[in-house]
């Protein structure tokens, strides 16, 4: 290989660098501007402080456990469906209904709720 054939090759190598370096700019540019517009869209949620969400948590334990406390007074302590219906000794049906209950996509269309 010549020497005017290597430096020709050295510029052309030089100018695609350059090029390829103003594009990675380009890019940098494009993906800042990018960043500032969603970050204005979707600002950082606002948290309230901990003391405020520790009594709402308070709270909402103290309803649920006045309605835990109604519901356990309007219904009897002894009572079972399956005692209703002359099954409470009938161990299949037993494992019929947790199955039932506990099988996310049963017809009961209430999804994996009984697992919880």
């Amino acid at each position: 290989m010549n020497t005017q054939v290597a430096r020709e090759l050295v510029s052309e190598f030089r100018q695609l660098k350059a090029r390829r370096a103003e594009r990675l700019e380009r890019m940098r540019e494009c993906l800042a501007g990018f960043g500032e517009v969603y970050r204005a869209a979707h600002p950082p949620p606002v948290r309230s402080p901990l003391p405020e969400r520790m009594a709402a948590m308070g709270e909402a334990v103290r309803i649920f456990a006045d309605l835990r406390e109604r519901v356990r007074a309007e219904c009897p302590a002894d009572f079972s469906i399956l005692g209703v219906l002359r099954r409470h000794h009938d161990e299949l049906t037993h494992s019929c209904l947790l199955a039932w209950l506990l099988d996310p996509r049963g017809d009961h269309e209430h999804g994996a709720l009984f697992l919880l």
